[in-house]
């Protein structure tokens, strides 16, 4: 194991994590390099993790409550970061971001409306609205020659009468996108025009990796803000994903009010003692290693361009402008060799003895794309794309 610091944190120990149970490495085989599900492969900020070696000297582990400093963190965070305020009067703490959309589209819909997503997408936002008896209507992301725009003309073509909400990524996974305030207005107008309730997925939003702010879609103003579920959470930005917390905030208080039982008649409104004292830690006193992780990534970002640009020239990818993944486009490799996705799965599975993610699991558009997760050591990410150009370069 080796180890070295960057603004002093490290980014570049080599942890042995095979063996921990972890579903990023313990569900693919042992020669294969794992760069598919998005959790990171560094410790979180050493804050976090003695706030919760301090927590566990005491012997009991009981059911908790959410401490006021939780709240205020959280509050003094989103402020700091993101310039918007969510008192605690806004907020339900709740154990993960993908139980809160569910219980969204629960409480905001009923069986056989419409949820429209924005594809490719998250792949759980398919099985969340399905499983709960909801229609997916799918709103095709325009693509570019990399650029990802929202189609709003179509968008407004596939909302109809019972199209009930809007489930909105932001930043968008996979395809990396920060939407502009231009963008989140016009969303916003067609959400109030057609009495759409919106979602807001925001897991990735700390994770900004251009100079420009995040703005969440209920940050523009009042009116859209009373129809908004925000979620987020700071599993994915300090990668505490395994103390999983997220905060629900909503404006409008019959909304929250309806949110809030939703979750006590499911159950979901409890979350460990360890999660909790690891989330306030990091909320309160990671914004540091916050900062370092971000010039990580962007560093890190520019270097697997070049990489690809040298060993891979009929690849591409996508602008990365939030988090630690990166959407790859294998299309013109595909083309001129004349695979097909499965066939491309199998040469970085079998031969590369890679694993990133598979494009089309992130639903249409994803064809011809792999998700690569971008967030371990340099030489872990080296090795893997070495094998990559080597299979099909």
């Amino acid at each position: 194991m080796t180890t070295a610091t960057e603004d002093g944190f490290d980014f570049r120990t080599q942890y042995t994590r095979r063996g921990t149970n972890s579903i990023k490495w313990d569900l693919v085989p042992q020669e294969r390099l794992p760069l598919w599900v998005a959790d990171m492969d560094f410790a979180p900020p050493p804050v976090v993790l003695q706030a919760v070696r301090e927590r566990l000297e005491h012997p009991i582990l009981g059911y908790s409550i959410v401490p006021p400093g939780f709240y205020d963190a959280l509050d003094a965070f989103q402020r700091e970061q993101h310039r918007r305020p969510m008192p605690r009067d806004e907020v339900t703490v709740i154990s993960a971001v993908m139980p809160g959309v569910k219980t969204a589209i629960e409480c905001f819909s009923r069986p056989g409306d419409g949820v429209v997503i924005q594809t490719p997408v998250y792949t759980p936002f398919f099985h969340s609205i399905e499983n709960k008896g909801r229609r997916v209507i799918v709103n095709h992301l325009h693509e570019h020659h990399g650029e990802y725009r929202i189609d709003f003309e179509e968008l407004e073509s596939v909302i109809d009468s019972e199209t009930r909400i809007m489930l909105l990524c932001s930043p968008h996974n996979p395809v990396g996108r920060v939407w502009t305030r231009h963008e989140l207005e016009s969303l916003a107008e067609i959400a109030l025009r057609h009495d759409l309730t919106v979602v807001s997925d925001e897991i990735h939003a700390d994770l900004r990796l251009n100079d420009n702010d995040f703005l969440g879609i209920a940050d523009l103003g009042p009116e859209i803000a009373a129809r908004t579920v925000t979620i987020v959470s700071p599993s994915k930005t300090f990668n505490i994903p395994g103390c999983s917390v997220a905060a629900v905030s909503i404006k409008d208080p019959e909304l929250r009010a309806r949110y809030r039982a939703a979750l006590k008649a499911a159950g979901t409104d409890h979350v460990t003692a360890p999660a909790l004292v690891a989330s306030e830690a990091a909320y309160r006193d990671g914004g540091p290693w916050l900062t370092a992780l971000r010039r990580h990534l962007v560093e890190t970002v520019e270097e697997v361009r070049g990489i690809i640009a040298e060993g891979l020239p009929l690849v591409s990818s996508s602008p990365t402008e939030a988090s630690f993944i990166m959407w790859l486009d294998f299309r013109r490799l595909q083309r001129k060799r004349d695979i097909s996705d499965d066939e491309l799965q199998r040469v970085l599975r079998e031969e590369a003895k890679v694993e990133l993610s598979h494009g089309p699991v992130f639903g249409p558009g994803g064809e011809g794309f792999q998700r690569l997760n971008i967030a371990t050591p340099k030489a872990v990410l080296h090795d893997a794309l070495a094998r990559i150009v080597a299979a099909l370069g």
